[in-house]
């Protein structure tokens, strides 16, 4: 009785472990923004939104400790759901453009 008890909450304990891995995870994975790595590999671009994007959407000025220097050549092409962005002083090319559908932007 006692070893299987014993047996029982190691199980428990490993499973609790194995859900919290798993979430830790799964919030690492929900980036709201994709950023792609510049060429000159010392900073980032923003390509477009995530999962689960916000209607307001605000670019860091860093990511991954790297600063965000562009927004890529129509990010944001028909998303219709953004109200505003919000851009680093440091994103010197961004390539937003009316005809591109943005919503309320």
């Amino acid at each position: 009785m006692k070893k299987t008890l014993l047996i029982l909450l190691i199980v428990l304990v490993i499973l609790a472990l194995i859900l919290v891995v798993f979430i830790n995870f799964c919030k690492n994975q929900v980036e709201k923004l994709v950023f792609v790595l510049n060429n000159d590999g010392k900073s980032y671009s923003v390509s477009g939104p995530g999962i689960h994007p916000d209607n307001d959407v605000v670019i860091p000025s860093e990511h991954n400790g790297l600063p965000v220097t562009n927004i890529g050549f129509r990010a944001f092409f028909g998303c219709t759901w953004l109200t505003s962005i919000t851009i680093p002083d440091r994103a010197t090319h961004p390539s937003l453009h009316p005809q591109d559908n943005c919503g309320e932007v």
